[in-house]
């Protein structure tokens, strides 16, 4: 199921594959990279994650074995924790910022809030998430301004006609975001592989 970005939306799609009968959860998308070492396209499959609030969620030990053991190994993988937050992180120095203050390597705006509600209802939920934003890349006014994740390919041109001058962050975005979208095709590939032989 397609969340979208956010907490309110990723909680009503949560909800929504429990109430239909749901037995395990998978967060699965993008993350921001708060540390050098988190490049694009590397994977982060966290230990635990934390919201905007300071509380702590440890995802499910056993599942997140089973998910680690069947990622490509020609990826990069992280068990870095994530920090789930309300609003985009924009600036290298928001990042830094927020990477001291919370201990996490990677952010995001759905993870802790979907980990909360699983284990609210007693399931197992583990994340996997592929950097598509490093921590040097500072996210283009075009984007941040940009008022729906589902009508991004029209908005983001139009914007650019009145902010020429953000084309080249749009074009370092977009590599970032294709390396992302190649680690999750290629860890798809491998976990219904796995799936398959189970």
């Amino acid at each position: 199921m397609h969340a979208g970005v956010g907490l309110e939306r990723a909680q009503v799609a949560a909800e929504t594959l429990l109430a239909n009968g749901a037995q395990r959860l998978l967060v699965w998308g993008t993350a921001g990279g708060l540390v050098p070492a988190l490049r694009p396209g590397c994977m982060v499959l966290p230990e635990h994650v934390r919201d905007a609030e300071g509380r702590s969620y440890v995802l499910d030990p056993d599942w997140r074995d089973q998910v680690k053991r069947s990622m490509p190994r020609s990826l990069a993988v992280s068990d870095a924790a994530i920090v789930s937050v309300g609003r985009p992180v924009a600036t290298q120095s928001q990042k830094c910022a927020l990477a001291e203050t919370s201990g996490a390597a990677a952010v995001d705006m759905e993870t802790a809030a979907i980990v909360a509600l699983a284990q609210k209802h007693g399931i197992p939920c583990v994340a996997v998430r592929a950097v598509a934003d490093p921590l040097e890349l500072d996210l283009p006014n075009v984007v941040l301004a940009a008022r729906s994740d589902r009508l991004l390919p029209l908005e983001i041109p139009m914007r650019l006609l009145l902010q020429p001058n953000e084309l080249p962050a749009i074009r370092n975005l977009s590599r970032a975001f294709s390396a992302a979208r190649k680690s999750l095709e290629l860890t798809a590939g491998e976990l219904a592989r796995a799936i398959r032989r189970q």
